[in-house]
């Protein structure tokens, strides 16, 4: 996450340790792909300028996609362009989750209750409104599994916030995409 050692070469480690020997090993199995995962969030210690130079770190270290599963802290349900939590912008989460390389980014946004699929809407629409790609959102990423185990916290189910986001994103016909074919929850190990 976005938490501790955010910074320009701290993503090109993260691509050269990890992703790329992840992905070099998997190459001997057909349909297989390795991507790098980062849960960036307004909440995190790391601002959006350390979170930026992370991800372009990352993605000119490798070849292998970026799937963003973050959150939208403090940000807007009803507008575009505004800011969110801890000094960042609509605009910073937006690159991050799809605006820095559209065709090697995939977003799976964190989706917990019925507000973050209208801030994901919005997220989106700021690049559009700035006339960038829209945000390619694979799904939600949910935590009702964790929250059982662990006994607490609220979390929509993955069907219902697939549904939410599916509505929000396709309630605007520059954020509307042909399918949404992922959804994942997360469990404790």
């Amino acid at each position: 996450n976005n938490d501790v050692d955010v910074n320009n070469s701290s993503g090109i480690s993260w691509a050269n340790n990890i992703v790329d020997p992840l992905a070099s090993y998997a190459g001997r199995y057909p349909g297989m792909t390795i991507s790098g995962a980062d849960d960036i969030e307004p909440g995190f210690s790391a601002d959006a300028a350390q979170s930026r130079a992370w991800l372009t770190g990352y993605l000119g270290a490798t070849r292998s996609g970026f799937v963003f599963n973050g959150s939208a802290d403090g940000c807007s349900t009803r507008a575009s362009g505004l800011g969110c939590n801890n000094g960042w912008r609509m605009s910073d989460l937006q690159w991050l989750s799809g605006g820095a390389s559209p065709t090697r980014i995939i977003s799976l946004p964190q989706i917990y209750n019925t507000a973050m699929p209208l801030q994901w809407k919005f997220i989106s629409l700021t690049g559009t409104n700035a006339k960038l790609k829209r945000i390619n959102f694979g799904g939600p990423l949910t935590e009702v599994t964790a929250c059982s185990q662990a006994g607490s916290c609220g979390s929509m189910s993955n069907v219902e916030a697939w549904k939410q986001l599916w509505s929000a994103i396709s309630s605007a016909s520059a954020t509307r995409q042909y399918d949404m074919p992922n959804g994942t929850d997360l469990r404790i190990n």
